[in-house]
């Protein structure tokens, strides 16, 4: 051929296989990226009520006074996922006269995103804690800490919380158990054994 020798076309760029290969990695982590996320949330959520449980027992032994959590508490024109407060007068309820109330010591407005109380658990109410008189789950710590109901008795319970994004809600529930000696951990609900663990 005329003595000269051809060369083959020099292409740049990616092959169709190449670039399938790339979109199909990226998607992948980009559905895993959304999934930690939303554990995040719920774990986030739990490990705030947790620290706030913990905050109620160690302000108990400091102010050598019971401390109440309540959940879905108003406080003025507020209701509030959850209020912690010295409980002065022992009932387990918070109470805003005479003014200026009992001292409140924390409260959370609204749950982490996508997080709500598994209503599936606790008897249809997300609880197992004892409720006070106003029928608000609540749990008071005596100045040596230890869990009691409203009315004196001990008391312990399990507080569920839940990812709303998915469907079926014990799929992605939390359990904060707090024991009679008033001992807390946080850990998952199981549903093949229907349990938390």
């Amino acid at each position: 051929m005329d003595g000269v020798m051809r060369t083959k076309n020099q292409q740049k760029g990616f092959t169709l296989i190449e670039l399938v290969i790339v979109v199909a990695i990226i998607s992948i982590l980009a559905v895993s990226g959304v999934r930690v996320a939303d554990e995040m949330h719920l774990s986030s959520a739990a490990r705030r009520l947790y620290g706030v449980i913990m905050q109620g027992k160690g302000e108990a032994v400091k102010r050598n006074a019971f401390c109440t959590l309540v959940f879905n508490q108003v406080v003025g024109p507020d209701t509030f996922r959850y209020v912690l407060f010295e409980d002065q007068n022992r009932n387990s309820e918070y109470d805003a006269l005479p003014a200026p109330g009992e001292p409140i010591i924390a409260r959370q407005q609204q749950w982490e995103k996508n997080i709500v109380i598994n209503t599936q658990q606790g008897g249809g109410t997300g609880f197992t804690i004892p409720d006070n008189d106003d029928n608000l789950p609540s749990i008071s710590f005596k100045p040596n800490s230890i869990p009691t109901a409203n009315g004196g008795g001990i008391a312990n319970g399990t507080i569920f919380l839940a990812d709303s994004k998915f469907p079926d809600l014990d799929d992605r529930t939390t359990c904060i158990i707090i024991n009679r000696s008033g001992n807390v951990r946080v850990t998952y609900y199981n549903t093949v054994l229907n349990q938390c663990q």
